[in-house]
């Protein structure tokens, strides 16, 4: 027992982000990009989520999806604490993400306020992005807070690159010619793309809008909901 409780103490500490619960639910399929995500995520839960200590804020700090039913009891859910609020308003005062969301603010002060070791994400235009790590790093650095390291699940394992999946390796290959077609120019990429789109309708997905915990339970209630 004591071997096991010195293991457990062991683990490095990771913060799941949102985006992370959202790509494991498969609410994201709308291109291949997205599609391999879910695979990726999905692997990472199975694969490698036993080999650290979890946690992520709590659903009422906002909208979440669920990881795999066996992976949930090993996630401990925390409350935004006045520290991470207060840390959330220094990170906002220093600029450390502008035009990001709040609740991205709220996330990276959840995870330092609570010695992350990791914050792993897949918001890669924002908390994730080179120039956000930048600054959130220069930000944390002069507040005097230790900065966890922000990843995807696809650069958080412990045993190298997480199984191959033949899914995953056609989107990567397929991926790696259309750059190298189009020379990398995002603009050629985009005109491509809805290109294809226009030649194959059949094969977009429109998903319905996600129902909110609120409104979901104001359906299920015989009082009904009304907005404000």
């Amino acid at each position: 027992m004591r071997l096991n409780a010195i293991l457990i103490d062991m683990k490095s500490k990771v913060f799941i982000e949102s985006s992370i619960f959202d790509y494991s639910t498969y609410r994201y399929r709308r291109n291949l990009a997205d599609a391999a995500r879910h695979l990726i995520t999905f692997a990472w839960w199975e694969q490698e989520s036993s080999n650290f200590e979890l946690f992520t804020l709590g659903p009422a700090e906002g909208e979440r999806g669920a990881a795999p039913d066996d992976c949930v009891s090993a996630i401990v859910e925390i409350d935004a604490s006045s520290e991470v609020h207060e840390l959330a308003d220094a990170l906002q005062a220093a600029n450390a993400l502008p035009g990001a969301p709040d609740i991205d603010v709220l996330h990276i002060a959840a995870a330092v306020a609570n010695s992350a070791d990791f914050l792993m994400t897949w918001k890669v235009k924002t908390i994730a992005s080179a120039h956000y790590r930048k600054k959130i790093a220069r930000a944390l650095d002069s507040l005097g807070y230790k900065r966890p390291e922000i990843c995807t699940p696809e650069q958080l394992t412990q045993g190298g690159e997480l199984t191959s999946d033949p899914i995953i390796d056609e989107v990567r290959r397929v991926r790696a010619q259309i750059c190298q077609e189009f020379n990398n120019d995002i603009n050629a990429m985009a005109e491509y793309f809805r290109k294809k789109e226009q030649e194959h309708p059949e094969r977009l997905v429109s998903l319905p809008p996600k129902r909110t915990r609120q409104r979901a339970a104001a359906q299920e209630s015989p009082e009904g909901y009304e907005e404000g």
